[in-house]
This record gives C-alpha cells, structure tokens and sequence, in this order.
C-alpha cells in the first residue's frame, strides 16, 4: 500500500439505499507502476445494486532518504 491520489472519480446513484447493511465491492480494472483505474459496487442486504463509483487514482512513490 501506499499514498494515492484521486485524478478522476464518478457516481451513479441507482435507487435509494433503504435496505442495510450494504456491501462494497471494489475491483481493479487496469493498473500501471503510476496509475490504477478502479470500479465499486455498492449492494443493499438483498444483493441490489445501489450505487457504483469508476475511479481513477495517481500512485505516489515517496522517496527514501
């Protein structure tokens, strides 16, 4: 793990989440020693989807000294 920072990031309600508790599932899509593209789904206690969130993420090495 390490630090990263959002470059890109949307949301897509699809119902109102009345049903809890809710699960998030993340998958990462595609990755380089820099950037990341990921995807989330949010589901109700009845496995609906809710929301789902595409993501993209700058990877920030840090230096050692």
């Amino acid at each position: 793990g390490g630090l990263s920072l959002t470059l890109n990031a949307g949301i897509s309600f699809f119902k109102a989440g009345e049903h809890g508790p809710f699960t998030a599932e993340a998958v990462e899509v595609s990755a380089s020693s820099k950037i990341a593209n990921y995807e989330v789904s949010i589901t109700d206690a009845y496995g609906e989807l809710v929301a789902k969130l595409s993501g993209t993420a700058y990877k920030k090495h840090s230096r050692q000294l």
